[in-house]
C-alpha cells in the first residue's frame, strides 16, 4: 500500500523532502539518518 503524504503548508520544501524520506513506510526506503534529518530541519529554524 502506497499512501501519498502531503507537506504541511508552512514547511519549507527542503525540510519536507528530508521528512518524507524519514517517514517512508518501507524501512529500506528510509535513507536518512537522525542527524541528517536534524540538520535539514535545523537549517530552516525560522519555519517553526
Amino acid at each position: 500500500m502506497e499512501l501519498e503524504l502531503k507537506a504541511p503548508r508552512n514547511l519549507p520544501k527542503r525540510c519536507w523532502a528530508a521528512l518524507r524520506v524519514a517517514l517512508a513506510f518501507d524501512p529500506g526506503q528510509r535513507r536518512i539518518t537522525a542527524a541528517q534529518l536534524r540538520d535539514a530541519l535545523g537549517a530552516e529554524a525560522s519555519w517553526w
